[in-house]
């Protein structure tokens, strides 16, 4: 959403013929978006801070778009961050709002670690989150969804970012429906480095939850270096499910890294697609990439990333070559930039990114977000741009 790291279609498998979905409550909030694009999409339920971090995937099944995204109780950097569902059956111009998934919950400051004696506050937050329909998996575990949880921690200092990343980890559900997934147990699945710094921490961190499935930095040397992995980007391609990240590293900077899981119940590292070095070619403000998304369009794999100087800098939208596990360069100057979103224009909009697309959502084109001064400070948008 708004992190700083210092700052399918698949072949269908056979499912059962029964409906398992669970009913949508007739009185479902919604709202119809019109009008010449951008248009804002007033994401039910209406209030607090405003809606971020809007994911697409829809069901081939049934025509239907599942959007999560973050809901912010709370100032920017401060407020609490939930994650929620919505969906739309018209392909993207009405989105009704399902239920809540994660919900962001206080801390006990008796509670915490002894690095936090000082504290004015606590709460766990739930943002980025990440969905995908997966056909080849199990019934219960064919929707899937990632997600960023970690510790918010108010020192009351004005002006220190609170987040504390070293007590968190990506997260993921699975469930027959998307509105099962609200009452789905959390798998923790993804850790850095930052979640080992010292063994109270490591001992806090384990205490919700157990132990992660998978401690990316010992995954493959390429990955040896991250302090911190967030902004999850999902999807199914060729009938294999990959992951993206953003993989954060002191030294370095941020980097977007590709997994695959694969058939042994495992995952594997694929590639490093885009750099710090690749975002300074592009644009020397720039320092490097976050907030993936991966879709499928005309049989044509795609990765969209917000480039970021401090904060999100709009959209870039490339093609993935998955023979090799490269972003597509036709000319050998880096990778081809198919279609780019710069920052929204005006004195109150200081960010603009965190994009999503679905190929069943054509009505609205590519989704993203905008940060602004002015409350509700997060907003999302259809852009009305379709990928070929």
């Amino acid at each position: 959403m708004y992190l700083r790291f210092f700052v399918l279609l698949g072949l269908l498998t056979q499912f059962s013929c029964k409906d398992d979905s669970p009913a949508i409550p007739q009185s479902v909030e919604c709202v119809t978006s019109s009008g010449a694009f951008p248009q804002f999409i007033a994401l039910p339920p209406v209030g607090d801070n405003g809606s971020y971090d809007p994911t697409l995937a829809g069901d081939p099944m049934t025509g239907r778009v599942w959007m999560v995204f973050s809901r912010i109780n709370g100032a920017g950097g401060e407020g609490q961050v939930s994650s929620h569902l919505a969906f739309s059956d018209d392909h993207g111009s009405t989105w009704c709002y399902a239920n809540e998934i994660n919900s962001s919950k206080k801390v006990e400051l008796s509670q915490l670690p002894t690095e936090f004696t000082s504290a004015v506050s606590a709460h766990w937050s739930h943002e980025v989150p990440s969905l995908a329909f997966d056909p080849n998996a199990a019934v219960n575990q064919r929707w899937r969804m990632t997600w960023h949880r970690y510790l918010h921690v108010n020192d009351g200092i004005p002006g220190n970012d609170d987040r504390r990343f070293a007590f968190g980890w990506v997260a993921m559900k699975t469930a027959s429906d998307p509105m099962l997934l609200a009452a789905a147990p959390e798998i923790k699945l993804f850790s850095g480095r930052g979640y080992y710094k010292d063994a109270e921490t490591e001992q806090y961190n384990n205490s919700i939850g157990g132990v992660p499935q998978v401690r990316l930095h010992e995954l493959h040397p390429d990955l040896s270096g991250a302090v911190l992995f967030t902004e999850p980007g999902m999807q199914v391609f060729q009938n294999e499910l990959y992951v993206t990240l953003l993989m954060g590293e002191v030294t370095v900077g941020n980097s977007i890294v590709m997994l695959k899981y694969n058939n042994s119940n495992s995952w594997s590292y694929v590639s490093t697609l885009l750099t710090p070095a690749d975002a300074q070619t592009m644009n020397p403000l720039w320092t490097g990439f976050s907030a993936t998304d991966l879709f499928i369009q005309n049989n044509q794999a795609y990765l969209l990333v917000s480039p970021v100087e401090e904060l999100y800098e709009g959209l870039l939208l490339f093609r993935l070559d998955l023979s090799n596990g490269k972003l597509i360069d036709s000319n050998g100057n880096g990778p081809d930039i198919k279609w780019s979103l710069p920052t929204t224009s005006g004195s109150s909009i200081f960010q603009t990114g965190a994009g999503t697309y679905d190929s069943l959502s054509y009505n609205s084109g590519i989704l993203y977000g905008d940060a602004l001064i002015t409350a509700p400070q997060f907003r999302v948008y259809a852009s009305g741009f379709i990928p070929e």
